[in-house]
């Protein structure tokens, strides 16, 4: 193998110097073969008168013979676009250079005879020695052409020397032969060195190229690292930017839920305490005369007080994960339709409300409340930050999965948009955090709070746009459902304020709420038994307490939940009516795990006659059969 490639590249050297010595003679040949003629010419004038004037002709016509042809060759040479063997144009160039030299030295040696001027002789046979001298100058160091040349071109002169000059002349014929000697052997030096010249420059160029090709490699790979880097470099900044968004969005989810829990904790005892006082009040107000006018005013003040006082542990049970949800399959575009008059009352005529809904039906899985109480709340901050005569854009729009925020899940978005202010950046991060506000004592710092709270629980996702003097723009993506929108009626069907009951538990550990229950209780005619914990309302079922018409529960007992009591009532042969209150409860604990129903709840804090409703439903639907677990 290395044998072959050796010799492969032998040949392509001895190729290069070839081709590039045949190039420089073919090119140097025309200036040559043009001053032929003209040099013959030339060299003939003075033999004019001594000479015959057809032999000098002849030669001349010879010697344009000659050139024409070579000229031919140097032509078919330089239009063969580098096809053919380079051999063939060799022993082609070097026969013509042959001819040619004999051309110039048979004349003068045979047919240009003159005895009686040696002179004339002489200068001849050094006109032909000096076109040998021309002849290496000219034929581009390429040794051949120049050997044939010189030889066909002296040796007609050393023959007619040796053989017809006699001895006189045998030393001038032998001076020749060196002249003839000496060109040859310059002329092989010559090519030798230039065919150095030549490798050394095929070398050269063999490295030029092989360096370019590396360069040029170099920098293809340089680009494409460079390439590479850059999409590295950016996709590592979006991880990086995505990681920071993932920390920040379960940093934020953490805090919610840790402070979701303390609130609803908080709410749970603050509902028993507003229970107490709504339920009193309530009850010392269905007291009082007719006449009492004033005192009964200033209990309808301590009621709507404590609603107040409600509505706020409402927005804190949001917060929780216990608040009272029912979810549906809910069409938000329909439903956004339907809010829209009540939307449009709360911003009042000094806005410009505009609602903008698609035509396609967007089904979500949704507690229908809570969506209104995301909207509306949406709403009003954006009312809150607008001058007056501001615009106020609500708009609903559905999101494909390719450019939704929700892990490519098609997601309807809602987005309320307004003219004010704007938020600054400062405080973007912290727009969430619950008892934050920039109203001031206007504002609770709940609103936010809540509607983040509901938007994660309904698995969405709830984003701020804002720049500071073009105003904001909440958006929230929640995912969309194939199904349609429910269309089942409440299985709690309405009953009138009118019930008969003998006998009942109500099973509370809060003194205050177990007074107010009982009170109504007694006062609507029913004999109430107490309890305060579920073991004590065992106790008492099981040492006879069997003709019971309801009972009534707290959802969070001690040690025992109020839907656990119900289910051991239930083992115990109980059959009739229950109903659980409750300021805090989680989602599973008012489903019945063993038939699937709901428990019927009553939130607190509530009045007497919202306890009177509840009482009558839960009897209602009991007596209806209607599959509920009460």
């Amino acid at each position: 193998m290395e044998s072959g490639g050796g010799e492969e590249a032998r040949r392509a050297r001895e190729h290069y110097v070839l081709s590039r010595q045949l190039d420089a003679n073919f090119k140097n040949l025309l200036i040559v073969l043009v001053a032929s003629p003209l040099a013959g010419g030339l060299a003939a004038w003075p033999l004019a008168g001594h000479v015959s004037s057809r032999l000098l002709y002849g030669w001349i016509l010879e010697l344009s013979i000659a050139s024409i042809l070579a000229l031919w060759l140097r032509a078919m040479y330089m239009r063969r676009n580098h096809e053919g063997p380079l051999e063939l144009w060799s022993r082609v160039r070097v026969l013509s250079a042959a001819l040619l030299g004999f051309a110039w030295g048979a004349y003068p040696a045979f047919a240009f005879w003159i005895p009686e001027r040696p002179d004339l002789e002489l200068q001849m046979l050094i006109i032909v020695n000096l076109t040998s001298v021309g002849a290496l100058a000219s034929s581009g160091v390429y040794f051949p052409t120049f050997a044939a040349y010189t030889i066909t071109c002296n040796l007609p002169s050393v023959v007619r020397l040796l053989f017809v000059g006699g001895p006189l002349l045998l030393p001038l014929a032998a001076e020749i032969c060196v002249l003839v000697t000496v060109l040859i052997v310059g002329g092989s030096f010559a090519h030798q060195r230039d065919r150095k010249q030549l490798l050394l420059m095929r070398d050269n160029e063999l490295l030029v190229k092989s360096l370019r090709r590396a360069e040029e490699g170099l920098i293809r790979a340089n680009r494409l690292l460079n390439e590479r880097v850059e999409s590295r470099t950016r996709e590592l900044a979006q991880a990086l930017e995505e990681k920071h968004r993932s920390e920040l969005s379960l940093l934020r989810s953490q805090k919610m839920e840790a402070i979701g829990r303390l609130a609803g904790g908080v709410a749970h005892d603050f509902n028993n305490v507003l229970t107490g006082i709504m339920g009193s009040a309530s009850i010392l107000a269905a007291s009082l005369p007719e006449s009492l006018n004033d005192e009964r005013a200033e209990i309808e003040e301590i009621v709507k007080g404590a609603e107040r006082a409600a509505r706020l542990t409402a927005q804190l049970l949001s917060l929780a994960r216990g608040g009272f949800c029912r979810p549906v399959r809910l069409d938000v575009g329909q439903h956004l339709r339907q809010l829209a008059h009540l939307l449009k009352r709360a911003v009042g005529e000094n806005y410009r409300l505009e609602i903008v809904t698609p035509e396609e039906v967007c089904v979500v899985w949704i507690d229908p409340g809570q969506f209104d109480q995301v909207v509306m709340n949406l709403v009003l901050n954006a009312k809150d930050a607008s001058p007056p005569g501001a615009r106020i854009l609500v708009s609903l729009e559905m999101v494909q999965a390719h450019l939704s925020p929700q892990k490519g899940r098609p997601t309807a978005r809602l987005r309320v948009q307004d003219e004010g202010s704007g938020i600054p950046a400062e405080i973007k991060e912290r727009i969430f955090e619950p008892f934050f506000t920039t109203k001031g004592d206007r504002g609770s710092g709940l609103g936010l709070t809540t509607c983040f709270g509901i938007v994660e629980r309904a698995e969405g996702h709830i984003s701020l746009e804002s720049e500071p003097g073009r105003g904001s723009a909440f958006s929230v993506f929640l995912p969309l459902l194939d199904e349609e929108p429910s269309t089942e009626a409440s299985h709690i069907r309405e009953a009138p304020l009118v019930w008969e009951l003998d006998t009942v538990l109500v099973v509370e550990d809060q003194e205050a709420v177990l007074r107010v229950v009982s009170k109504a209780l007694e006062r609507g005619g029913a004999k109430v038994i107490l309890a305060r914990t579920a073991e004590e309302a065992l106790a008492q079922f099981d040492s006879g307490l069997t003709n019971l018409d309801l009972v009534v529960s707290d959802v969070l007992l001690p040690r025992q939940s109020g839907p656990d009591l119900i289910r051991s009532l239930r083992a115990r042969g109980y059959s009739g009516p229950c109903l659980l209150m409750s300021g805090y409860i989680e989602e599973d604990m008012i489903e019945d795990r063993s038939t699937g129903a709901r428990f019927p709840v009553l939130p607190k804090p509530f009045t007497s006659l919202e306890l009177n409703r509840a009482i009558a439903r839960a009897v209602a639907t009991r007596s209806s059969g209607t599959k509920t677990a009460s």
